[in-house]
């Protein structure tokens, strides 16, 4: 008698496995679920549990049982049309020979209907994982009849679907898609369909699964709707049921931009992309969601979403434009407490950077941790601070692309931001070659560097960005390599002796990409390499307290990296590297 309670389930296993005794010490059969030997046991049964309380257990309805007990019939019976019949002699011969075969069978084959369609589960969620084009469970088909019957009966194996449609796509591919959904049985859905017809013409052909799926709208857990025209989005009809959507994108062409869809209140997804859709023209629940990411949208329906989404804690926006007639003053004020990370472009009309500071100016997130600016040109700096004391936030991951802010403005919001952990800064074809220029960062730098060699460093002054970890700078701009080590130490010299301490102790890594300038079809490579053995030197021992990746844009348009470009170079113009350079592992490495 099994621990588990239940005479049944011992019954089944003494007529299915060849054990003699069942307990929880010498035998397996009591602590591996009954469902993985191919054992149901009927609804209503009462089960002792391990601290002797008695429980009723559901178990499985007699209708299913017989559909189970169905399935393994054919089961057996598709095992038995692959073993051809073979004349014996005798029962005893019979009975051994039954034995032998069944032995010399493949064990996946030998594995009750359940376990084989976990495993196929397996495989398919694997294949999902590399492509989401997969078509696994046709692969399983396609082995032999025994798998065919067993996928084509496992509802879980047909739950996600990627469609690719164009004006080559047949009314046979498209019946294999409404018979893939129909196999899914009453699960939830994820299905993605992509209009890639040329010039983006509808798919007629699509219209039967369209229908489909907007009959299995309310079990879609996640939906994808990529190009289609108003007409095909006019067939998705407001779901009247409890809705399971967690995950809606929808790009629409430009011209469909203000094209209604209407899914209705019942569908409150959790995240939301969308392209060039008109919020007003987006009927559904708003209440839920959590992420929302857009592009091509303008500024006042960024605001807009702000107030529909209470619950919204990540904001992306992609190609954002602000319309020249755009007045900032008359732009809602937004206060959103939930929101955390923040990513935006902001793209504005011939300059129209009154409307850019209107944005900052109307709008408060004191929750926020993360956000990333990527600015067309003039960069608001004051609206920009005065949106970060307004918020009172403690951003600590910010990143910054902007190819005309100067090194002054960039060290105000870097005074601003004294909990920043993680600083990327990308300057794209900088209108500023030297460190010195207007527009260079090169003051930025210097104030980060706490080196009494290269700037004056004052008694009591605060280490800008003290809590730093991370720092990450991709640039046109040259780059002094000198000031470098005065990221991480503090060096204050009297007459000629250093004083040497860690001004950030937190810093890990440094990574710096200087990339080429190209105008006027001219190539032009703006930084120097290293340009002496001292700062050779200090830039090898930094290395030993903090992760540097430091390369520079060579003539191929490829990435070199800079200690290996210098050590070269150094030894052609200042002679052999000094002794203890020579003894270091990165001399080591060169040397093999």
């Amino acid at each position: 008698m099994p621990r588990v309670g239940n005479q049944a389930f011992a019954n089944y296993v003494d007529a299915h496995l060849a054990l003699t005794h069942i307990n929880n010490k010498e035998d397996i059969a009591p602590i591996v679920p009954g469902r993985f030997l191919g054992y149901h046991h009927p609804s209503g049964e009462v089960h002792i549990m391990d601290n002797n309380q008695w429980v009723s257990c559901p178990g499985i309805h007699t209708a299913d049982i017989r559909r189970m007990d169905s399935i393994k019939h054919d089961q057996h019976a598709s095992h038995t049309e692959e073993t051809p019949e073979r004349p014996i002699e005798g029962s005893q011969k019979s009975e051994s020979q039954g034995v032998r075969d069944k032995e010399s069978k493949p064990i996946i084959h030998r594995l009750p209907f359940e376990v084989i369609g976990y495993m196929f589960k397996f495989y398919v969620d694997d294949a999902k994982n590399l492509h989401k084009h997969s078509n696994a469970p046709f692969r399983l088909g396609a082995v032999c009849r025994t798998w065919r019957h067993i996928a084509w009966r496992t509802p879980s194996l047909w739950t996600s679907l990627f469609c690719r449609l164009d004006e080559n796509t047949t009314e046979g591919q498209i019946q294999l898609a409404v018979e893939w959904l129909s196999r899914s049985g009453q699960l939830p859905l994820s299905i993605s369909l992509y209009n890639a017809s040329h010039q983006r013409r509808e798919p007629y052909a699509a219209i039967p699964l369209i229908n489909v799926i907007n009959q299995s709208l309310n079990r879609c857990l996640h939906l994808d709707l990529q190009w289609f025209t108003s007409f095909m989005f006019s067939r998705l009809s407001q779901i009247k049921e409890a809705s399971m959507l967690k995950t809606l994108q929808v790009y629409r062409r430009p011209s469909e931009y203000s094209s209604p869809l209407d899914l209705g209140p019942l569908v409150s997804p959790m995240e939301l992309n969308i392209s060039h859709v008109q919020l007003k023209s987006l009927a559904m629940n708003w209440n839920n969601l959590t992420h929302f990411r857009t592009s091509s949208v303008f500024v006042d329906d960024m605001l807009h979403a702000l107030t529909l989404a209470p619950q919204m804690t990540t904001f992306h926006l992609f190609k954002v434009v602000i319309p020249r007639s755009t007045r900032p003053d008359r732009l809602r004020k937004v206060l959103h407490s939930q929101l955390e990370d923040l990513s935006f472009e902001l793209y504005s009309e011939e300059g129209n950077n009154g409307a850019l500071a209107g944005f900052f100016q109307s709008t408060t997130f004191p929750n926020l941790t993360i956000c990333k600016v990527e600015t067309l040109r003039n960069f608001p700096t004051i609206a920009f601070l005065a949106f970060l004391s307004r918020s009172s936030c403690s951003i600590t991951d910010f990143s910054f692309n902007d190819g005309s802010i100067s090194g002054e403005d960039l060290v105000q919001i870097a005074q601003a931001l004294p909990s920043v952990t993680s600083l990327n800064i990308f300057r794209p074809n900088s209108r500023s070659r030297t460190l010195d220029g207007p527009l260079s960062l090169g003051y930025f730098y210097k104030s980060l560097c706490q080196d009494s060699r290269y700037r004056t460093i004052l008694p009591g002054e605060v280490v800008l960005l003290p809590l730093l970890q991370r720092l990450s700078i991709r640039t046109t701009d040259s780059f002094s390599w000198e000031w470098l080590s005065g990221f991480h130490f503090r060096y204050q010299y009297d007459s000629n002796t250093p004083t040497i301490s860690t001004c950030r102790l937190d810093l890990e890594s440094i990574t710096i990409c200087c990339q080429r300038f190209i105008i006027y079809g001219t190539p032009y490579l703006p930084v120097a390499l290293i340009h002496d053995w001292q700062t050779f030197s200090e830039l090898i021992e930094l290395n030993t307290k903090v992760s540097l990746h430091l390369e520079v844009e060579i003539e191929d348009r490829s990435n070199a990296d800079l200690f290996e470009l210098s050590y070269k170079r150094l030894q052609i113009t200042h002679g052999a590297a000094p002794e203890h350079i020579q003894e270091s592992h990165f001399a080591e490495s060169q040397d093999t």
